[in-house]
């Protein structure tokens, strides 16, 4: 549940945003969310951690689609209202069923890196690493160059972080886990 559900499933196939709102969306993904916690539960966890969506707006790939080189407010926007769903539904976890739950900022996280790049180390933002950097992404990437320096760039792809900004967030929800799931 998260990014590809906004940008392929909604935005991208005509079927999901024909039925809903895009806040109605975002309540039926988190219905979803919401059954298979309790089922996870019911199999014996009682620890859940979820990771919040990223900035979509601020992709490579949304940037070039939208033809501009500023984050989109509007998909920005989606992504902030959906994470304060998740962490809404996962107080509601914690009250009714008693799971120690955490969530993990990536969304501020990507943000400040792509709106302040040198306090992360990285010297591009806009595009990935692979090819143009600006719409390949996953196997589209194969056979093509890669940026000489790509613990510069904040995107591997036009859609997905590189190891390093992957280590900035893995780092964060290392934090937040033993904060808020084992003391």
């Amino acid at each position: 549940m998260g990014t590809n559900d906004f940008l392929q499933n909604y935005y991208v196939e005509p079927t999901r945003c024909a039925q809903y709102t895009v806040e109605q969306y975002g309540d039926y993904l988190i219905s979803n969310f919401h059954d298979y916690a309790k089922k996870m539960h019911a199999l014996g966890a009682r620890r859940l951690v979820v990771v919040g969506v990223v900035p979509f707006g601020c992709m490579p790939l949304v940037k070039t689609l939208k033809g501009t080189t500023k984050c989109d407010d509007e998909y920005n926007h989606v992504a902030l209202s959906f994470n304060n769903k998740i962490k809404n539904e996962l107080v509601a976890l914690k009250t009714s069923l008693g799971m120690k739950t955490g969530y993990i900022d990536a969304y501020n996280l990507i943000l400040s890196a792509t709106q302040n790049p040198t306090k992360y180390g990285f010297l591009e933002t806009s595009k990935g690493c692979c090819g143009t950097g600006t719409f390949e992404y996953g196997v589209t990437c194969r056979g093509l160059g890669a940026c000489a320096d790509r613990e510069r760039y904040l995107f591997w792809d036009a859609v997905h972080p590189t190891d390093r900004m992957y280590k900035i967030i893995a780092d964060e929800a290392l934090n937040s886990i033993v904060t808020k799931l084992f003391n």
